[in-house]
């Protein structure tokens, strides 16, 4: 187990971008598994001393994708908590959406956890946990799964992502440069080691970003996290442009969706943003952190009500995830 279990949240590409979990039929797309509550909120207008403090804070925490802590330091700004005071009086009345296919899901994955291979059990949780975000919990099953599955290269980059945005680089980044000693034209492994350096040296990312696109030109998921760094580095017009190329390669990538609409988002075109967040919805309802970069728009535009209730859906989705779970 991990002694200090940490969350993931950018899917691999290439030979790691679909899991399949023969004979269950589950299968792991990285589109789900690259939605990400990436998306620092907007600047608080209070103007007290600790505003500007607070407002940092949680975007740090968003551009790791920790939500949970993020919507507690965004509950200290005075401009949001009131949405936030609504948004949980709203929780209490409404429902998840696809509810019934989120338990079936991970009723698979229990239905895994108790056949001969635990490998493909492990497997399966993690990959559902990943992909909707509770990333302490898929880590630790990943891990697991990497312990039944030793000849299984791709499990400690999976790890190396979750520690990674967990905000440990360091040691993501001792993974990725033990990946790359074994095999210098591992694809993935320079993937990794790109979003690790985005926010130390952009440059440095960027080379390693586009050594992983020469090794798997066409793996669209690299694409979404070309989109990712560029966003990080407030490039929003090539970002676009890479979230929409990894949309030409493969239209059900969440992440392509989610990364595009932050691009717009941060570039003013807000009504643009929300469109792509509507077909990342279509694609899995219960997603939290769709619902939160929603919100985030919806605040922007000023439409307090619409961010309320999407604030809403988010955590009750996150509950009812962590809630399966434990059940499962």
């Amino acid at each position: 187990m991990v002694s200090n279990p940490l969350w993931l949240v950018v899917g691999l590409g290439g030979a790691l971008s679909r899991l399949s979990m023969v004979g269950a039929g589950f299968v792991l797309l990285t589109a789900c598994a690259n939605q990400i509550a990436y998306a620092a909120p907007q600047k608080s207008l209070d103007k007290s001393p600790n505003s500007s403090i607070l407002a940092e804070k949680s975007a740090n925490s968003l551009s790791r994708g920790l939500i949970e802590r993020s919507a507690l330091e965004l509950d200290g700004l005075s401009n949001f908590s009131a949405a936030w005071e609504k948004s949980r009086a709203l929780k209490k009345t409404m429902k998840i959406p696809a509810e019934e296919k989120l338990k079936e899901r991970f009723s698979q994955a229990a239905l895994l956890l108790s056949a001969p291979e635990k490998s493909d059990g492990y497997k399966a949780r993690a990959s559902i946990l990943f992909e909707l975000s509770e990333y302490e919990a898929a880590a630790e099953s990943f891990e697991e799964a990497a312990l039944y599955s030793l000849n299984d290269k791709s499990l400690p980059l999976w790890q190396g992502l979750s520690l990674h945005l967990a905000g440990d680089d360091d040691a993501a980044l001792w993974l990725a440069h033990v990946a790359l000693m074994q095999d210098d034209k591992n694809a993935d492994a320079h993937r990794l080691k790109a979003v690790c350096l985005s926010s130390r040296d952009f440059r440095r990312s960027l080379n390693e970003m586009e050594r992983a696109l020469v090794l798997a030109p066409g793996n669209a998921s690299f694409y979404a996290s070309k989109a990712r760094i560029l966003i990080e580095n407030k490039q929003y017009k090539e970002a676009l442009v890479s979230a929409k190329k990894s949309l030409e390669l493969d239209k059900s990538l969440l992440a392509g969706y989610i990364f595009a609409a932050d691009a717009l988002r941060r570039a003013g075109h807000l009504k643009e943003a929300l469109g792509y967040l509507d077909q990342a919805l279509v694609l899995c309802p219960y997603a939290p952190s769709t619902y939160r970069l929603r919100a985030q728009i919806y605040r922007a535009m000023g439409d307090d009500d619409a961010a309320a209730q999407d604030m809403a859906l988010q955590s009750l989705c996150q509950d009812e995830i962590r809630r399966q779970a434990e059940v499962n």
